[in-house]
């Protein structure tokens, strides 16, 4: 018999192998093996030909953490799920709905994570939902480093710079209010990856218009980012203090 495997659940091997393309698939599957096929089982095809279960490897070192995946969609309660096996734990949309049981079955599903979903909407391809992140790199910071970038990142997203102790002096003068959003972002990033709170700056607050003496400059976009890469190397410094 020809078979197909059912379209949600192309859609849901085809969402966490971009999450995770160097996963391993050593215990990946869909249609079953002869064992399967002398029981009853989601892995075998149905009169119609289609497979409504597949298998995914557990690989958390490269980023198919199962435990996860399951918790993700145990949480976002889809209608599509039938059930979910992993780790001698199911849960199900029908008994004790969405509330992990123990699992005694033949099979004890460490190595992958089974899913089998459900004849109404097997061919649903709506995006299905994932760990909300990828994991989050180790970063080994000190209880006092700890706290100043804690601090930062509750600080007012707007930052007052005093341009006279900006680079040699010979920038602009006076104090301007710049949103630091996204340059706060970049430096979380920096730190979390390089682990030293290294950020990139630019070097063209020299170039930056002097401010009239009324008040504040009228800064064009690419001047807020010199100045807020400033403040970034500012904020560096003082994590690194």
């Amino acid at each position: 018999m020809a078979w197909r495997l059912v379209k949600s659940l192309e859609k849901y091997r085809e969402q966490i192998n971009t999450l995770a393309p160097g996963r391993s698939k050593a215990s990946d599957g869909s249609i079953g093996d002869a064992a399967h096929a002398a029981g009853s089982s989601d892995h075998n095809p149905e009169s119609d030909g289609t497979v409504d279960a597949i298998d995914v490897t557990h690989d958390p070192a490269h980023g198919a953490d199962m435990h996860q995946y399951a918790e993700a969609l145990r949480a976002s309660r889809d209608s599509r799920i039938k059930y979910v096996i992993f780790d001698r734990r199911i849960f199900s949309s029908t008994t004790s709905p969405w509330a992990w049981r123990p699992y005694s079955g033949p099979s004890p599903h460490e190595e992958h994570m089974h899913i089998s979903v459900n004849d109404s909407n097997q061919d649903d391809t709506r995006p299905w939902a994932m760990p909300s992140a990828a994991p989050t790199p180790e970063v080994d910071l000190d209880f006092n480093q700890a706290q100043k970038l804690d601090a930062v990142f509750n600080a007012s997203a707007t930052v007052s710079l005093d341009t006279d102790a900006v680079a040699d002096g010979s920038g602009p003068r006076g104090t301007f209010q710049v949103p630091l959003t996204a340059k706060l972002n970049a430096l979380a990033a920096a730190i979390a990856e390089c682990n030293a709170a290294v950020v990139r700056v630019a070097d063209r607050v020299a170039a930056l218009p002097t401010a009239p003496a009324a008040g504040p400059a009228a800064l064009s976009a690419a001047d807020v980012d010199a100045v807020a890469s400033a403040v970034a190397d500012k904020l560096r410094a003082r994590l690194e203090s």
